[in-house]
């Protein structure tokens, strides 16, 4: 399958997106197509293609394929790097990562999005919550932000090398990485 295809129109992202941000759901044509006002024939014929490239399997997606986790992890990343300008706004930061489950597609309805933030000092906890609030409305899941100084990072390496190893491997999103 051509991923190009997949994501060729507005209206098939916007279908692609609500599929796969519900993968516990089982897949319903009408009830998509009534929540996303697309017809139902449009949206059965993505469902063909999903199904044919096993992305979706008994009506439900298939987090097991790697394609399917792909194309999570684009509109995952696709998504947050939409709302990297008011996050800017929000908080200045010297650098963003994601990791967790949304970095690696396996994101479900109930998951928090796992950010890092290197900063230079730790912004005063009204902007950490617009930050939060922010990225809630916009995303519709529950962030877990850390903010990290040059100095905390330091002591992370060495107190919790798995946890900074982690951090490492995760998705640089914006700016400087966390070494």
């Amino acid at each position: 399958m051509k991923i190009s295809k997949l994501l060729s129109t507005e209206q098939k992202v916007k279908a692609l997106s609500h599929v796969l941000s519900h993968p516990n759901e089982e897949i319903r044509v009408r009830k998509i197509a009534a929540s996303l006002h697309l017809s139902p024939s449009f949206v059965s014929n993505l469902l063909v293609m999903l199904r044919k490239n096993q992305i979706l399997r008994n009506s439900k997606v298939a987090l097991a394929n790697p394609q399917a986790r792909v194309l999570k992890m684009f509109l995952n990343i696709s998504t947050l790097s939409e709302l990297l300008p008011a996050m800017k706004k929000a908080v200045n930061f010297r650098g963003m990562g994601l990791y967790g489950s949304w970095a690696n597609g396996t994101n479900m309805e109930t998951s928090d999005v796992d950010l890092w933030l290197k900063m230079d000092k730790i912004p005063t906890i009204e902007q950490q919550a617009r930050l939060s609030r922010l990225v809630r409305e916009k995303l519709g899941a529950e962030p877990s932000i850390i903010y990290l100084t040059p100095e905390m990072l330091r002591e992370l390496n060495g107190k919790d090398p798995v946890f900074y190893s982690s951090l490492r491997n995760s998705f640089l999103l914006e700016g400087e990485f966390i070494d």
